[in-house]
């Protein structure tokens, strides 16, 4: 059965999506297919009308899907992405009708609000999923994969270069309210906390079957592990303390205003710690 997914996972980058992925992909009650980030809506499969998107960005896109579909480097662009792209991404859901699916795409955060509109025309029904994080410790394990993946050897800038890289990596992608208000506006939405599974992955399993209406699985959550990106992408950068306080108050409007918006334990907190490396 064909079937339009029943939640988005939108981010945030960092917050234990890929734990979540894992998780849901072995859940019986759950579907997500192969592919963890189909980042399909944020594409050009999506923003641009059938037909006129270029070829240019099409063959980039393909050879990202391609590898994660396990097919070999002379596939062929499929046909029906140059006549309707959507039906190719809905085709990519197919699956019993019992089931619940979904897309786990973080960089669906960053969509613009008319996107967001467009999407809703697309799949109505569609529950979105957010995890936040302490946001500092967010962007600098964000920026660990950023650095090592590029071979950036943080060690070798001055203070102002590394802070420049950050506030350009990082100035739209680290405001968590105005993403919840952009989504909110056309989407029902669930709050999630990588503290939460940090502390207690049976915990935070539990709330995600709850938003998603499946069964608890608390042995299936106990052993989904959540990779070590010190293992996958290498060792953190070492931030110097001067950039350490610059990042930090770059991130305190974000930690007032998510502290304002969402007012619990964990953004009292995120708040604290921000005002303290600055303070240091």
């Amino acid at each position: 059965m064909i079937k339009a997914p029943d939640f988005l996972c939108i981010g945030a980058r960092k917050t234990g999506t890929t734990w979540l992925y894992g998780f849901l992909k072995k859940h019986p009650e759950c579907y997500v297919p192969r592919i963890k980030e189909m980042n399909f809506f944020n594409s050009v499969l999506f923003r641009a009308e059938p037909g006129t998107a270029p070829l240019e960005a099409l063959e980039k896109k393909w050879a990202e899907i391609r590898p994660k579909k396990n097919l070999p480097a002379d596939a062929p662009i499929p046909e029906v992405w140059f006549k309707n792209p959507l039906r190719w991404y809905l085709n990519t859901y197919k699956h019993p009708k019992d089931m619940v699916s979904g897309d786990i795409s973080p960089l669906y955060q960053q969509i613009p609000a008319d996107q967001i509109q467009a999407i809703h025309s697309a799949i109505p029904q569609a529950k979105i999923l957010y995890i936040l994080r302490h946001p500092y410790e967010r962007v600098v394990s964000d920026f660990s994969m950023f650095a090592n993946n590029r071979k950036i050897d943080v060690n070798e800038m001055s203070d102002d270069e590394c802070l420049g890289l950050l506030r350009d990596q990082y100035k739209s992608s680290i405001r968590y309210v105005d993403v919840v208000n952009r989504w909110s506006k056309f989407f029902p939405m669930s709050i999630l906390y990588y503290d939460d599974l940090r502390k207690d992955p049976v915990s935070f399993a539990s709330q995600v079957c709850g938003v998603l209406g499946i069964q608890d699985m608390p042995d299936l959550a106990d052993e989904t592990e959540n990779p070590n990106p010190s293992t996958t992408y290498g060792p953190r950068p070492q931030l110097s303390p001067g950039v350490r306080q610059g990042l930090a108050a770059m991130l305190l409007p974000e930690a007032r205003a998510a502290h304002e918006a969402f007012d619990n334990d964990y953004t009292a907190a995120w708040l604290a710690d921000i005002e303290n490396i600055i303070e240091a």
